[in-house]
């Protein structure tokens, strides 16, 4: 009944408007406030300004990635991966990290031969090998890392439908147009946000649908 009648009165509430960010209750003489249910207004009071503090909420949650070496199939968002990609089952089909922290920016996927989905977004990755041991890969996005060059495909890769390389640093895509296979194959291509100098004959992408240059 109590609970109640604060929570059904008029104005809003104080339930929550007690709690800190990162031990940000602090006293006169510096110390903090454990226990500041009689405190001041000055040490209780809520300082929306360390939300513009450019350390608050940039901590990432850690994942062992080991712990996933016999799956096929892994999606993470948003995570701080520890342990090395490279070292998952051979068995794997699609792996998807999207705005996940790595901690090498130089990725080996030789061994995957059978992966068909591939996407890393916003990891920082400056280089990604191997993609030319793989004949299933269908699906490709690398948006928003450090790539400078289109990584390498195989060529004799069955049939690749779509290609994302958005917000990246590339500055040539004449390489992927010399691949027939791609030629073919391919539907959907994204290259905004890149540093193209040299733009090739688009025409040689025999079912291309979609294409993004913007940027």
């Amino acid at each position: 009944l109590t609970a109640a009648i604060y929570m059904l009165s008029q104005g809003t509430p104080f339930i929550h408007a007690g709690e800190e960010m990162l031990r940000t209750k602090v006293n006169e003489d510096g110390s903090f406030n454990h226990n500041s249910y009689n405190s001041s207004d000055e040490v209780n009071m809520i300082r929306w300004s360390t939300l513009e503090d450019a350390t608050y909420g940039d901590e990432k949650a850690q994942l062992d990635i080991g712990k996933f070496k016999d799956a096929e199939y892994i999606t993470l968002y948003d995570f701080k991966v520890v342990g090395d990609i490279e070292d998952l089952g051979e068995d794997l089909k699609c792996l998807r990290l999207y705005c996940c922290e790595l901690a090498d920016t130089a990725l080996d996927v030789s061994k995957y031969e059978n992966m068909e989905d591939i996407s890393i977004t916003g990891a920082g990755l400056e280089s990604i090998t191997g993609l030319d041991k793989m004949t299933k890969l269908f699906y490709l996005e690398l948006e928003g890392n450090k790539l400078t060059e289109v990584p390498k495909f195989s060529d004799d890769i069955e049939w690749i439908s779509s290609i994302d390389l958005s917000d990246n640093k590339i500055t040539d895509i004449s390489y992927s147009c010399e691949n027939e296979n791609i030629n073919n194959s391919l539907q959907t291509l994204v290259l905004d946000d890149n540093q193209l100098s040299v733009l090739p004959d688009m025409s040689v992408f025999k079912i291309l649908h979609s294409l993004d240059l913007s940027g």
